[in-house]
């Protein structure tokens, strides 16, 4: 990693970025859970995964002030911790069995 990403700017920003990434993490996670993408184009959904990665970045670099674009890993890690273990809940605790 580079530099900038291994420094903690702020605790506050730090657990702003973790705060976020858990809750967006679970949003995401809840809103993809019945969504079947079996019969889903491949190029198709290759492409706005892409675009949707990329306006994700521009709204980053947009919003988060430049001192602390560090927090970004923290927050990048709570989201991804967050969003399959809020699946797991999901599909064990709420998710309806199949009849």
């Amino acid at each position: 990693m580079i530099e900038p990403a291994r420094r903690i700017v702020s605790l506050e920003a730090t657990l702003v970025a973790i705060a976020v990434g858990i809750f967006l993490g679970i949003v995401a996670a809840i809103g993809l859970a019945d969504i079947n993408l079996q019969n889903a184009n491949s190029v198709t959904a290759s492409i706005v995964a892409l675009v949707c990665i990329s306006v994700a970045t521009i709204v980053v670099w947009l919003i988060v002030p430049h001192q602390h674009i560090g927090t970004f890993t923290q927050f990048t890690v709570a989201f991804i911790w967050a969003m399959p273990i809020t699946e797991l809940l999901y599909y064990r605790l709420w998710a309806h069995e199949p009849s």
